[in-house]
């Protein structure tokens, strides 16, 4: 068993050295975490199925904090007053929140340390509205 699980942590290795775009979902076993991640799926459809005018100016992007995946809902709202974006591991548990100074804030039961975005690293967008409206791909 213990090769087994080591072979397979080789490949890995070796498959998001070769093709780097598909590292970040390797990382949470899946090929697909929009469509295979429920946590992430339901806040999609959160956003999806919103009523509001600002859903547009809404989106999900992946990437890496210090070397494990994280997912994250942002906004380029130009009137919004929002939260900063809630860092979520592949489990959709909240591990920090995107923010320029040092600090700790409580969000859903969890107390989380603030990350500053040059920390996070290969960030791309997974989601995005069918009428975005923000500047950025």
């Amino acid at each position: 068993m213990k090769k087994i699980i080591l072979f397979s942590l080789v490949v890995l290795l070796f498959a998001c050295h070769n093709e780097p775009d598909t590292c970040l979902v390797k990382t949470c076993l899946v090929k697909n975490p929009v469509n295979e991640l429920a946590w992430l799926q339901r806040e999609i459809e959160d956003l999806e199925n919103s009523d509001l005018e600002v859903s547009k100016y809404f989106f999900v992007s992946i990437a890496l904090y210090n070397k494990t995946t994280v997912f994250f809902t942002n906004n380029c709202c130009p009137f919004c007053d929002t939260l900063p974006p809630i860092l979520k591991n592949c489990s959709g548990e909240p591990i920090g929140y995107i923010y320029e100074t040092e600090g700790t804030m409580d969000y859903q039961g969890f107390t989380i340390q603030s990350v500053n975005r040059n920390q996070l690293e290969d960030i791309k967008i997974i989601w995005k509205p069918e009428n975005f409206a923000c500047p950025v791909n």
